[in-house]
């Protein structure tokens, strides 16, 4: 578990409680799923840099974190692997995402709250505006 960061309360976009996880029964067992709790903004996520096929972003659905999700989302996933946002309908979560087209092909999944983004070789692009962006806000 990491420390929680001084914008989570501030930042938090979610007034209704939910069930996180409930839709994890429907994946095939045969697949290997590990969940990580925490806040995003401190995890340490070195562990798992370039190791990760799919990483799917629903954290706290303000722009800061999700450039900083998305962030460590690239660092995470192999080439080829694929990286996915949910709630992209949410006007804070939206303006990240059309901020990280102008560096990725991000494909909106029509009729859904889903995008997704194959991480390339041009995904280093992304991480060096991001990690500049990002700058701006201290832990």
């Amino acid at each position: 578990m990491s420390d929680v960061s001084k914008f989570a309360k501030k930042d938090h976009s979610i007034g209704f409680a939910y069930k996180s996880g409930k839709f994890l029964k429907l994946v095939n067992p045969d697949v290997k799923v590990s969940r990580l709790f925490g806040d995003s903004w401190n995890f340490d996520f070195s562990p798992f840099f370039n190791s990760i096929d799919f990483f799917f972003i629903d954290g706290a659905h303000t722009y800061r974190y999700v450039l900083k999700d998305t962030l460590n989302a690239i660092r995470c996933v192999r080439k080829g692997g694929i990286i996915a946002w949910h709630d992209v309908k949410n006007a804070q979560v939206l303006n990240a995402i059309f901020k990280i087209t102008q560096y990725l092909e991000v494909v909106h999944v029509l009729n859904s709250n889903i995008c997704f983004a194959v991480n390339t070789k041009d995904s280093i692009k992304v991480l060096e505006v991001l990690t500049k962006k990002l700058r701006k806000y201290k832990k």
